[in-house]
């Protein structure tokens, strides 16, 4: 379980039966591999479409995460973790520098907060590209949201202020090759 209140788990349901290869004497299971979203019942994603090429060594294990995991991973997180929230008075003194108009319409013991969001705007906002890597948000499917809520002796009730919205796209370029884990077994 992960999140907030163990609002996340791991998906362990198998993509197809499992399969003991009688030539190499191997077992294979496949699982699903997301992220499950406990509040909300899904796992906000399609099953990923298709499955790597097994590499022929003797007992070895192979993981692997494919774009549903990060997928899933990140609409669950969203809900799980988003907004981050903060409400500091030396957020609040340095937002009010750089927006002065808010203190004018609020007034002098006036309150900002800060909550910043990453908001999903398509199923698939992660994706893997041969030459890229790690591509997330490329044709607008991630978004900041940056909203600065205020509140003053007059109405001490947070209120929506101002709302940013900007279009977020991030290329990862990350290598992964050959990482073997050898336990070793003290006893059994």
């Amino acid at each position: 379980m992960l999140g907030k209140s163990g609002a996340l788990g791991l998906n362990y349901t198998m993509v197809n039966a499992p399969v003991l290869d009688a030539k190499t004497g191997l077992f294979n299971f496949e699982l699903d591999g997301t992220i499950y979203d406990f509040m909300s019942k899904t796992n906000h994603v399609a099953q990923a479409p298709n499955t790597p090429a097994y590499v022929q060594h003797s007992h070895r294990e192979q993981f692997y995460l494919n774009e549903a995991t990060f997928n899933s991973l990140f609409w669950g997180a969203g809900s799980a973790y988003m907004p981050i929230v903060m409400t500091k008075k030396a957020i609040s003194d340095q937002l009010l520098q750089l927006l002065p108009e808010l203190g004018m319409h609020y007034g002098a013991n006036t309150l900002l907060s800060l909550n910043i969001s990453l908001v999903p705007k398509s199923q698939t906002p992660f994706n893997f590209d041969t030459k890229k890597g790690l591509v997330v948000g490329e044709a607008g499917d991630v978004m900041i949201q940056l909203v600065i809520s205020a509140n003053s002796t007059s109405s001490p009730k947070m209120q929506e202020a101002v709302t940013f919205e900007m279009d977020f796209m991030m290329n990862g370029n990350i290598t992964a090759q050959n990482w073997i884990v050898m336990p070793k077994v003290e006893s059994i």
